[in-house]
């Protein structure tokens, strides 16, 4: 699985609280240090009602289709890791950081760079309500990677 530069989200299996960004986390100018990461659950745990909404992100009321469930991201299971081997989902609302080297022992995925670009367009349409097409994150993406001289891993093709 090619990992992006700095993943957004860890996967681990739900149940817990995430840890909160505490002083230790953060860098003498108090800009934010570490990896930012979401709890991922199992969509087998969702109810039966919800499940088409999450995976498609849209509801029929009234006669009318509407955008529902914006802060949810449905992720494919991680084959070979016991218990995340099957349909996950990640709530983007409550967000925590950890520390990169903290996470490096835990971690069973990493997301690729076209999936990134994926959630960061659900993450914008749901924090800010920027109706900003999969064509124009992919592009943002590509100038932030192609300006970035610490860039390390493979690069994506749409990013040459």
């Amino acid at each position: 699985m090619a990992c992006a530069d700095l993943p957004i989200s860890a996967f681990s299996p739900g149940g817990g609280a995430l840890p909160r960004l505490g002083r230790r986390e953060t860098r003498a100018s108090g800009a934010p240090n570490g990896v930012q990461v979401v709890r991922v659950h199992k969509l087998r745990e969702v109810s039966n009602g919800q499940i088409l909404e999450l995976r498609t992100g849209f509801r029929e009321r009234g006669g009318r289709i509407e955008l529902c469930r914006v802060n949810v991201v449905c992720l494919a299971g991680i084959a070979g890791a016991p218990g995340l081997d099957e349909e996950l989902v990640a709530d983007l609302r409550p967000l925590a950081r950890v520390p990169l080297d903290g996470l490096r022992a835990g971690r069973v995925g990493a997301m690729t760079h076209d999936a990134r670009v994926a959630v960061l367009r659900r993450d914008v349409s749901f924090r800010y309500r920027w109706p900003l097409t999969l064509e124009a994150v992919t592009q943002l993406g590509a100038e932030r990677i192609r300006a970035d001289p610490a860039f390390v891993g493979p690069r994506p093709t749409w990013a040459a």
